[in-house]
């Protein structure tokens, strides 16, 4: 995979991914964690390999990581969780990104969104489950 990238390149990409971290780190000086969207799309059917914004169509793969990959080269703690706002029922998904070092403060976060913003989508999805049989 790396055998077209030059050493020149790979030094710059480090040190643009090293100027990327220290920046969002500054971000984290004002504040704990940061809660933003995963994707910019709900879920789409199994098999899909293509989804709508208003007059344009792009990549399935490429939406889905569009909002995650950010914290995938900065390094930082970041999980997503589902956030079942979509009238069909269908979650949307948001990510909780902490600072470097972070990740257990992350996970008591998670955990606390889990219990109560996600209390009622877990009832509902169980009578889904339960009408399903």
């Amino acid at each position: 995979m790396g055998q077209g990238i030059s050493a020149l390149s790979y030094v710059d990409a480090t040190q643009t991914q090293a100027a990327f971290r220290q920046a969002l780190e500054m971000v984290f000086a004002g504040v704990d964690i940061l809660v933003v969207p995963a994707t910019p799309a709900p879920p789409q059917p199994i098999g899909a390999t293509e989804v709508s914004f208003a007059d344009e169509v792009e990549p399935l793969f490429n939406c889905m990581i569009r909002y995650t990959s950010v914290f995938n080269v900065s390094g930082h703690p970041a999980l997503a969780a589902p956030c079942p706002i979509e009238a069909e029922a269908l979650p949307v998904g948001i990510q909780i990104v902490g600072p470097m070092g972070s990740d257990c403060r992350l996970l008591g976060v998670a955990a606390l969104y889990e219990e109560g913003a996600l209390a009622e989508h877990h009832i509902r999805l169980e009578a889904l489950r339960k009408n399903a049989t």
